[in-house]
């Protein structure tokens, strides 16, 4: 059973990643900063996802173990016919997982809480 706190923790880690990511994305042009939070939010998406499938058999997070590597493989190929609509190929992707991530914890903690969670 996946705790409230583990989720709680996931959804705000998450959070802080994305909003610092809107703000350095609006305030400076720099590409450094960027790259270095996108890739931090990614890596904290791969191992939530790797972490809910392997010990809590969450298998909805499959998915996101192996679209991930596929999607980085193929990144070069898309980076040639998509151009700059990679990044937002790549954006939605983390934010459709942000998203599922908040609609689990929202599940989470609407779930009757057992004698032994108290």
């Amino acid at each position: 059973m996946i705790s409230r706190g583990r989720m709680k923790k996931d959804l705000i880690g998450q959070a802080i990643i994305l909003i610092s990511t809107g703000v350095v994305c609006s305030l400076t042009t720099s590409q450094g900063w960027l790259i270095t939070l996108v890739s931090l939010l990614t890596l904290w998406q791969l191992g939530s996802a790797v972490e809910l499938f392997h010990q809590h058999q969450y298998k909805q997070r499959f998915v996101f173990v192996w679209l991930l590597p596929i999607l980085l493989l193929s990144l070069p190929v898309m980076i040639y016919w998509l151009k700059s609509w990679i990044a937002l190929l790549l954006g939605a992707s983390l934010i459709v997982y942000f998203l599922i991530t908040a609609r689990d914890t929202l599940i989470v903690y609407r779930r009757p809480r057992s004698f032994w969670d108290l």
